[in-house]
């Protein structure tokens, strides 16, 4: 028998269909009431980026929109987050009325039973995709030690987190072979030309719009065959579905890499805009998780 990849478990699929649509649903709630998940002030412990608060782990994909859009639409004060059960382990509790506003998902490998002797040890397990109810740690007493330790070590200015983005982009560029055009008012990814075209740097509002900008090129980069090998057929046909999925990778990834960072990218969330992101996120309501992947992907590999 060949080698076969391990396989989605079947019988949880109508679970797993009920949290994508969770995730759906969490994300356009968010929308709708003019909040951006993936473009906040990224700011503060971790630069901004969701963190389990007991841990000290960054969280990643998805959860860093999912938990973003909670903390911006709740109003929370925090990045932190934990679960009920690590809140009460670390010596903390969940006050009194507070209610869960948030969680995160993630895949579980599971061990299959019964499984003969000489299968192929990929046969042996599959995937299971589950939730994790959470909770803000501003929601929380007795953990108040655990978010000062936190935020003094966080202290970096704006101006170095920008130099340190654009050192990080060039050094991207760099190692790919990737020209970098400067043009008249685009930015874009050239698939054939494998170049970044990028308007000059005086044009943009801040440092931060224009890093923001660098990294969603280069996230499109990155779905060249000689590098992540990114499905990139239909990407310039703007009213293919291929286009649309690549946006939203790269929104993802933009924003990825600006929480990297540090780096504000709080940038033209003008209704207009907002209706866009609606119309995309609904247009890819079924792979919205895999989009976010993707972006992490292409994410860890510019930061390589």
């Amino acid at each position: 028998m060949g080698k076969q990849v391990a396989s989605y478990h079947s019988k949880g699929s109508t679970m797993q269909n009920k949290i994508k649509n969770k995730v759906y649903e969490s994300i356009m709630n968010a929308l709708d009431k003019g909040v951006v998940p993936w473009r906040k002030p990224w700011s503060a412990v971790n630069n901004g980026r969701a963190y389990n608060g007991i841990t000290g782990r960054p969280y990643k994909g998805i959860n860093v929109v999912l938990l973003a859009a909670a903390e911006m639409s709740e109003g929370f004060t925090t990045n932190a987050w934990a679960t009920f059960n690590q809140i009460n382990k670390a010596g903390g509790h969940v006050r009194k009325g507070e209610k869960c506003k948030a969680f995160v998902v993630f895949w579980s490998r599971v061990e299959k039973k019964n499984v003969e002797e000489d299968s192929d040890e990929d046969e042996n397990f599959y995937w299971l995709l589950k939730i994790h109810n959470v909770f803000n740690l501003s929601q929380t007493a007795g953990l108040e030690h655990l978010i000062e330790e936190a935020e003094v070590k966080a202290l970096v200015p704006d101006s170095e987190k920008v130099v340190d983005a654009l050192a990080a982009f060039d050094k991207y560029t760099n190692r790919e072979g990737l020209t970098v055009k400067e043009n008249g008012g685009e930015a874009y990814y050239s698939i054939t030309g494998d170049y970044i075209g990028m308007p000059k740097k005086e044009t943009f509002d801040s440092g931060e719009d224009y890093v923001s900008t660098a990294f969603h090129e280069a996230v499109h980069s990155t779905g060249a065959k000689k590098r992540l090998d990114r499905p990139m057929k239909g990407y310039s046909n703007i009213d293919n579905h291929s286009y649309s999925y690549e946006e939203l990778i790269a929104e993802f990834g933009a924003a990825f890499t600006c929480a990297h960072f540090g780096i504000d990218n709080t940038i033209e969330n003008s209704a207009a805009y907002i209706e866009s992101c609606k119309r995309t996120i609904d247009e890819n309501k079924h792979s919205i998780m895999s989009a976010a992947s993707a972006a992490q992907k292409a994410v860890e590999f510019i930061l390589k």
